[in-house]
C-alpha cells in the first residue's frame, strides 16, 4: 500500500515518459514550476542509468562532506518543513515540498526533528521569495492561516556516525523548551545542560540563533 503523502509522486511516476515531459512543459508554462519538476524528474530509468545517478550521488555525498570539512560544521540546523501540520486533504501535495529531510535521506547523514515552540500569531502566512504563487504557495498560505497554535519543529543533521552527538544535541534543544513551560514532560532522549541559549523567542529566531 503506498502511503498516502507519497501517492501523487507514485501516480506521477505511472505516466508514459513522453507525456509526463509534455506536461511538464506544460505545467511550467502556467508557472507550476514545483509540479513540473516533480513530473520531470520521475520518468523511468534503465539498470545502467540507475548506477550512473548511484554514481551521481557517491559523488555527492562526498562534495557534501568536503564542504563540511571546510566549514568546520558538526550539526546542520534546518526547518522540519516549510510549513506546520496542513490541513487535512492537503498532505498529498505537501509531498511535494520535502527538500529540507529530502536533501539528507539522500545523503545519508544522521538526522532527526525535535520539538521547538509553536506557531504565533504573527506567524500565520506564507510569502512565496519571489514569482508568481503556484498551487502549492496558494494552498500553504490558506493551511497556514489557522495554524496559530500548532506545534513546530526544528530538523537537527549530524556528520556520518555521529549519531550518538547528535541525540545529544537534540536532548539539549528539547529540554531548552521544556524549561520555557511549553508543555512538555521529561526531555525523551537524556538529561543533560543546556549551554549558552537565547532568551524564549519565536521558533525561526531559535532556529536562526543556533
Amino acid at each position: 500500500e503506498i502511503d498516502e503523502s507519497m501517492k501523487q509522486i507514485w501516480i506521477f511516476s505511472k505516466f508514459p515518459d513522453w507525456f509526463k515531459i509534455a506536461l511538464a512543459h506544460i505545467l511550467g508554462w502556467l508557472g507550476e514550476k514545483r509540479v513540473a519538476f516533480a513530473m520531470k524528474n520521475t520518468t523511468q530509468c534503465s539498470v545502467k542509468e540507475y548506477w550512473a545517478l548511484e554514481r551521481r550521488k557517491r559523488e555527492y555525498v562526498k562534495r557534501e562532506m568536503e564542504l563540511w570539512q571546510q566549514q568546520d560544521l558538526d550539526f546542520v540546523l534546518t526547518p522540519a518543513a516549510p510549513c506546520p501540520a496542513v490541513l487535512r486533504g492537503l498532505e498529498t501535495e505537501m509531498s511535494l515540498i520535502f527538500s529540507y529531510y529530502g536533501r539528507y535521506n539522500l545523503l545519508g547523514f544522521p538526522a532527526g526533528v525535535v520539538p521547538a515552540g509553536f506557531v504565533e500569531k504573527d506567524e500565520c502566512f506564507y510569502a512565496p521569495k519571489s514569482g508568481k504563487p503556484d498551487r502549492i504557495d496558494k494552498r500553504l498560505n490558506h493551511s497556514l492561516s489557522t495554524s496559530e497554535g500548532l506545534p513546530l519543529g526544528v530538523h537537527l543533521v549530524g556528520r556520518p556516525w555521529t549519531d550518538g552527538k547528535l541525540l545529544a544535541l537534540m536532548a539539549e534543544i528539547e529540554e531548552h523548551f521544556q524549561r520555557k513551560n511549553l508543555g512538555w514532560d521529561q526531555p525523551r532522549f537524556l538529561n543533560s545542560k543546556v549551554g549558552a541559549m537565547k532568551p524564549k523567542t519565536s521558533a525561526p529566531e531559535v532556529s536562526a540563533a543556533l
